[in-house]
């Protein structure tokens, strides 16, 4: 179904006022102005993409048109009695002006959410026009209007036909057949999923042209600014900013400091764009996928914690357990529970991850797993409580497999002096010698324990 996330706030006569009022200045690039706010740019870009839309359709002719229709009945905001070539200049203008305004608006540090967008996917000038069409076609009521006027497609939704979105790009046969790649399963928007088509395949006798692709809802979401999520699937995950401080867990130095400086230094190669080059050349993730493993309370959820804390990234998680009571299907669980935490610069937490690493590994819920953090470009932490004999398909995808070992004496007591809130009257209890008795006394049970061997186990 059409959705109506975004609202003009203005009629197209309004938006036709506007533009015929600027295109009387002598020079109106001097006299642009930045966007004041996100809305703006993107009212700014609708009218952009409904120029494309009526220059496509003029181009066409008016084969199909009512005998009373004119360019004009059909898209009111071309001036009076405008042509094709009319429609072209005044695209042109409305297009100059927009990056314009986009460059002063950068240049003044304010972040405009369609820019950020292309540019974090590197999107060159097609692909960009490319999702800016579907972007409107979702979100637009306006831009739905002007394309189901334009007749270029006769049944539309809330995607759109390739043939048809390459004849609103260009009118020159060379260049569609040329801007087909952008469609091809190893392209840039394919490959990363920011499009995706209605069928998995083409059959012998379907022609590209006639394949209908759609922007990704999350991403539409991201660049709207509408924050709040729709998906059933997404009741089943957790968002998180943790406030576990990394000093507050307790594990052995050099351990702990391991597993950050990794962390760190997969981030640092993220955002330089070092394995993004590297993602290019492979074809798929270069996500950096933890394993904590070890028995019940021995810090694994802390250190997780603590580490999204420390790093300052969302902790998205889903307790492995629970999804056999998820009425979804665990491929589009952990499909939006890796994409979600790869736009958020989060941290996916996989928590009793046991079955997938039991003897029954070749299941399709450890197939969705595999597949997830094959492709994943962000970090994963899995974690299990049980001895982990990994099979090797997992074994290749886990980038560091950290031990959680039973605490020793001196760690046990940093783990209560770092638990106890600090006014607390048992801090007291624990300096007069209480907590040392109670030391004793696990040392005396480890002790028992030690010399009857496994059964203490």
């Amino acid at each position: 179904m059409h959705g109506t996330v975004m609202q003009t706030g203005y009629s197209p006569t309004d938006q036709s006022a506007q533009v015929i009022s600027i295109s009387g200045r002598q020079d109106p690039l001097l006299e642009l102005k930045p966007f004041s706010t996100n809305n703006e740019h993107l009212q700014a870009l609708e009218l952009e993409a409904r120029l494309m839309v009526a220059v496509a359709a003029l181009r066409r002719g008016a084969a199909g048109w009512d005998d009373d229709e004119t360019p004009t009945s059909k898209f009111p905001f071309l001036p009076e009695g405008a042509d094709v070539n009319q429609a072209k200049d005044l695209l042109e203008k409305v297009t100059q002006e927009n990056r314009c305004r986009e460059g002063l608006t950068t240049d003044q540090g304010l972040k405009l959410n369609f820019v950020e967008f292309c540019d974090s996917f590197e999107l060159d000038e097609i692909e960009r026009k490319i999702v800016l069409l579907l972007l409107m076609q979702f979100s637009s009521s306006e831009f739905y209007a002007t394309f189901e006027s334009s007749r270029l497609e006769r049944h539309c939704d809330n995607g759109m036909e390739i043939g048809v979105i390459l004849s609103i790009i260009t009118g020159e046969l060379g260049e569609q057949l040329a801007y087909r790649r952008y469609f091809a399963i190893d392209g840039s928007l394919m490959r990363n999923e920011v499009l995706h088509s209605d069928t998995d395949c083409l059959g012998n006798t379907q022609s590209i042209i006639k394949m209908s692709v759609y922007l990704q809802e999350r991403f539409v979401r991201r660049i709207v600014g509408d924050n709040n999520r729709y998906h059933a699937a997404f009741r089943f995950i957790k968002f998180e900013k943790s406030i576990v401080r990394l000093e507050q867990v307790v594990l052995p130095e050099q351990q702990k400091q391991e597993v950050v400086r990794t962390a760190e230094r997969f981030l640092a190669s993220r955002q330089n764009g070092t394995l993004s080059e590297i993602d290019e050349f492979f074809g798929y993730g270069t996500g950096l996928a933890y394993l904590f493993h070890g028995p019940s309370g021995t810090g694994k959820t802390m250190l997780a914690k603590g580490l999204a804390n420390y790093l300052s990234c969302p902790l998205v998680s889903l307790n492995m357990e629970e999804m056999s009571n998820i009425p979804i299907s665990d491929d589009d669980v952990l499909e939006l529970l890796f994409r979600e935490a790869a736009l958020m610069g989060g941290i996916v937490f996989l928590d009793e991850c046991d079955d997938i690493f039991s003897e029954s590994f070749n299941t399709r819920r450890s197939r969705a797993l595999l597949m997830e953090i094959e492709k994943a470009r962000c970090i994963t932490i899995l974690a299990t409580n049980k001895a982990v004999d990994l099979d090797p398909a997992m074994d290749r995808r886990i980038s560091m497999k950290v031990l959680f070992s039973l605490p020793d004496e001196a760690l046990r007591l940093k783990m209560w002096q770092a638990l106890i809130p600090p006014r607390s009257d048992l801090v007291s209890r624990c300096q007069s010698g209480v907590f040392g008795r109670a030391v004793s006394v696990q040392r005396r049970a480890d002790q028992e324990c030690h010399s009857h061997g496994d059964q203490c186990r």
